[in-house]
């Protein structure tokens, strides 16, 4: 049997809304070599239903089920299932143009890409909100990592889905996404971009991210501390790989992280408890380096918004 080109893999947790228009999009990808793995993370809304109807008429789905344990476990099951020589890791709320997995499958097979990045647009019910580059830090051909010298962390959005990764790239750097409510693929993301010997950049719109009022994203400063938890792991996973002049970067890249969170509470006590658990893991050193005037901007940004 020959080995798929693409393994894609979609956790699905009570997507029920937007289902079918997902696997749809999936399913009529232009490039037919692949298989499609879906997780059902325990979902309760009629997406079981649905995900048997079309496991049932279609060979290429593969589906797994379980108890609800969260979108990086789900992920973590589909890769340890997957056999494809490249993943693509796409959620089942949003769609895909027909033909995202073939350019993105040629353009990693003609410059041997361990990562390749596309653009993506996000849209809400209303439609197309803006369009977004995979890239956000210029333009390149060719980034080796940061063992070269070069910051290849931070140099795009740390989301999973709009990308495609050499299979066996991953599982030899052991790369795994993390069991957090969200930010469970900042980890997996950064960790394969310091790690991985060749990125590259297509500069197409392939994918459409779906603003869904009812995910976790929505109300992400309930689950803000998990940047915490990826920082500190991804930390631990360069210390061990790389040399000590990537600290610097990491904790560059992880600031940004932790900024971003805290611009999403609501509140400016829940905001004040978030800092004081961030002060708690960032060393002396990065604290006074990245807080001390950016914070104290957003403190008073914070302040004004809450008239505090």
């Amino acid at each position: 049997m020959a080995i798929p080109a693409v393994s894609v893999v979609i956790p699905v947790y009570n997507s029920a809304h937007y289902l079918r228009q997902s696997l749809d999009s999936i399913l009529a990808q232009t490039l037919q070599n692949i298989e499609i793995i879906i997780v059902d993370d325990g979902s309760n809304d009629g997406s079981s239903a649905i995900l048997k109807e079309y496991a049932e008429k279609h060979e290429r789905i593969i589906l797994l089920a379980g108890a609800h344990e969260g979108a990086g476990e789900a992920r973590n099951k589909g890769l340890a299932r997957a056999c494809g020589e490249y993943l693509a890791f796409v959620d089942s709320d949003d769609s895909f143009s027909p033909q995202m997995l073939e350019h993105a499958w040629q353009h990693a097979k003609r410059h041997d890409s361990d990562i390749v990045l596309f653009n993506y647009s996000i849209t809400d019910e209303s439609g197309i909100e803006e369009h977004r580059k995979g890239l956000v830090s210029g333009t390149f051909d060719k980034v080796t990592n940061l063992a070269c010298g070069i910051n290849c962390v931070d140099i795009a959005n740390p989301e999973v889905w709009n990308k495609l990764f050499r299979r066996d790239f991953i599982i030899r750097q052991k790369i795994k996404f993390q069991n957090l409510k969200s930010c469970n693929d900042v980890f997996f993301v950064r960790a394969a971009f310091i790690t991985a010997g060749s990125i590259h950049f297509l500069d197409e719109e392939l994918l459409t991210w779906r603003k869904n009022p009812h995910s976790i994203s929505t109300a992400r400063h309930l689950n803000a501390e998990n940047i915490i938890e990826a920082g500190k792991h991804l930390l631990k996973f360069t210390q061990e790989r790389m040399p000590t002049t990537v600290i610097a970067p990491v904790y560059s890249m992880i600031f940004k992280h932790i900024m971003y969170e805290y611009e999403q509470f609501p509140s400016y006590a829940d905001a004040k408890t978030f800092v004081s658990k961030v002060n708690a893991f960032l060393p002396f050193f990065y604290r006074w380096k990245f807080f001390k005037k950016r914070l104290r901007k957003s403190v008073k940004q914070f302040k004004q918004k809450f008239n505090i």
